[in-house]
């Protein structure tokens, strides 16, 4: 890449994190304008990744409005929370660990926009990454998830007192989305993706948003997830290759 395409990726990439994502939860209609910019960012300063740009662009804002109404009928389906067992799993660390960094909210902060960069990282995923087969994982992952969060609800420490908060705790698709991102980047992405999953498993237990298990099912889930999707596709694969060698 020249100096000036790096460039143009690092400014996408800051306004994606420091705006897109920060601001994504004040509203659907500021969630689209804002990956309007980060599309029309990408494509001036990399008109080969446009479609990229574009396609991330509209994946918060789909998810926004998909999962909102999903939750809130996950919500109505679903029995009584577990949250005392998911902290029983793990002997109530995760509820000490989470006011353990209440009381140093400088780290508590820290790892805060750790959690909210997960934005980022998944532009990183859509620009250099394997495009289409993380869109379809994240998707499937995602749907899947919905069904968990109906049959085994929970908040998260942070949320435990919040009649209103959303069931959506095991598998924390945080650290999810996160391991798919990892999965389909390659070279030198791929290790700091690692380092960024670790980073975002201990965010995810410092902000109280989940327990050390929602964190700990995530990765065989995922790992599920990326399997059936690569016997299928390669199937489909084989199927079409016997199709137009017949014809």
């Amino acid at each position: 890449m020249k100096r000036e395409e790096w460039f143009g990726a690092v400014l996408a990439l800051g306004v994606c994190f420091l705006v897109y994502g920060r601001l994504m939860q004040y509203g659907i209609i500021q969630g689209i304008l804002l990956a309007v910019l980060f599309a029309l960012v990408v494509g001036y300063f990399k008109p080969h990744l446009r479609k990229r740009a574009i396609l991330f662009a509209l994946f918060f804002p789909t998810c926004g409005v998909i999962g909102g109404p999903i939750l809130v009928l996950v919500d109505a389906l679903a029995g009584p929370r577990q949250d005392a067992l998911l902290s029983s799993l793990d002997g109530g660390r995760s509820i000490l660990i989470f006011h353990w960094f209440l009381q140093h909210p400088v780290l508590w902060k820290l790892f805060d926009w750790v959690y909210d960069a997960l934005s980022l990282f998944i532009a990183v995923a859509f620009l250099f990454g394997d495009c289409k087969p993380l869109l379809r994982t994240c998707i499937a992952s995602t749907l899947g998830a919905f069904v968990i969060f109906t049959l085994c609800p929970a908040v998260g420490p942070a949320l435990v007192s919040d009649p209103k908060a959303a069931p959506n705790c095991i598998p924390s698709m945080h650290v999810g989305i996160a391991l798919l991102c990892m999965v389909f980047l390659h070279g030198m992405w791929r290790w700091a993706g690692l380092i960024f999953c670790i980073l975002t498993a201990i965010s995810t237990i410092s902000t109280g948003e989940h327990y050390i298990v929602d964190v700990v099912a995530a990765v065989p889930y995922i790992l599920l997830v990326v399997a059936l999707d690569k016997a299928l596709f390669r199937r489909r694969t084989i199927v079409l290759k016997e199709q137009a060698q017949e014809a």
